[in-house]
């Protein structure tokens, strides 16, 4: 890929992750952010994942011809500029990717550490596998550790399930400890280990996007409200919720480094607050119809694909000729009447040069 060619890819997706990012939020008014809320950010990120692939991989229609540029501009002076911002932009890209993926290395490794070297607590483990509610109890396939090097509980799923408590849950009573365990077991039920990671990947990919960090915070902030609910089924049980939270939150003085993929209970303390505020308020969204949330995901998908479409001409080298492409010659023909264009491959494995482009207009083929 051309330093043009790159640019025109990263400002092009920068835009469609803006939209998409855009059409999550404006769904979330249409469903219960504590019942479905981390669903619909864990499907924008995989809608992220797959308009990125597509992007770099698949031939797509393009919605703007490249005449909005080409006519506006000197094709010479425009590709000495293309080809320097797309050089410095692909530097940065590449080194911002590489600290983000390096740190989410870095911080899976220490997880697995810390895993490691915790301890089984089979009196604490036994109890919880066998007293209260069958509901409440501890899975046969979770298994149950302590550790002295973390101050928040948190669960793990890469290897097996497995939840790690640190030592001072002795200090919460038994109806708060239960409480614990019902969080952090429907943070493994949810799966939200894959969401996590989905999370993840995108944030090394858009490492520069405000908007990825910002949905980021926003899907961690539903996965811990879907939890937070599944702990708190009535009046009793939300209120020995809330003390152990908040004394585990007044217990972590800073934040425990439990890695990338770690989910833990207490996050930080805007995001404490946040989720108390969801637990009192209540389920007023709880009985929202299942329709408007199916409409809400036919209206997202179809939003994703228009959006996917949105790519900017900004290479002024680009071309429409093609060495093979996976439409039929009808379609793209039928497409060219009207003026719409599929992305090429390259005949030589390069763009039209400049000089080429100006005197020679190139026919449209397969």
């Amino acid at each position: 890929m051309t330093p043009p060619a790159f640019l025109e890819l990263i400002v092009s997706l920068s835009l469609q992750v803006t939209v998409i990012i855009g059409i999550s939020r404006w769904l979330m008014h249409a469903v219960d952010p504590a019942e479905q809320g981390h669903r619909q950010w864990a499907a924008c990120h995989l809608t992220l994942l797959a308009v990125t692939a597509t992007a770099v991989l698949l031939p797509h229609l393009r919605l703007l011809p490249h005449s909005l540029i080409t006519d506006r501009v000197e094709i010479v002076d425009a590709a000495a500029w293309q080809q320097f911002i797309g050089q410095l932009l692909l530097f940065l890209w590449l080194a911002g990717a590489a600290v983000s993926l390096l740190t989410l290395v870095l911080g899976c490794c220490e997880t697995v550490r810390l895993v490691r070297r915790a301890r089984p607590a089979p009196s604490l483990e036994q109890l919880l596998r066998t007293e209260g509610p069958p509901a409440d109890r501890l899975p046969g396939d979770v298994q149950l550790l302590v550790s002295d090097e973390v101050l928040s509980p948190f669960c793990w799923h890469l290897q097996a399930p497995r939840l790690i408590l640190p030592t001072s849950i002795i200090e919460l009573t038994h109806d708060e400890l239960r409480a614990v365990v019902r969080h952090e077991l429907a943070h493994l039920r949810a799966g939200h280990a894959l969401q996590l990671l989905l999370q993840r990947m995108v944030e090394v990919l858009y490492w520069f996007h405000p908007l990825v960090l910002w949905s980021s915070w926003r899907a961690e902030l539903s996965r811990e409200f879907y939890c937070d609910r599944a702990a708190c089924r009535n009046a009793v049980e939300t209120a020995a919720y809330l003390r152990s939270l908040l004394q585990l939150a007044e217990i972590e003085a800073q934040r425990p480094s439990r890695g990338s993929l770690g989910i833990g209970l207490v996050s930080s303390p805007s995001q404490v607050r946040l989720r108390v505020e969801q637990m009192l308020r209540g389920r007023s969204m709880a009985a929202a119809p299942r329709k408007r949330a199916g409409l809400g995901f036919v209206v997202f998908v179809c939003a994703a694909v228009l959006a996917s479409l949105l790519w900017l001409p900004v290479d002024v080298g680009a071309t429409s000729r093609s060495a093979w492409s996976p439409w039929p010659s009808w379609t793209a023909n039928a497409l060219r009447t009207f003026d719409i264009t599929l992305r090429d491959y390259e005949v030589d494995g390069h763009r039209l040069r400049p000089h080429e482009q100006a005197t020679h207009t190139p026919p449209f083929t397969r």
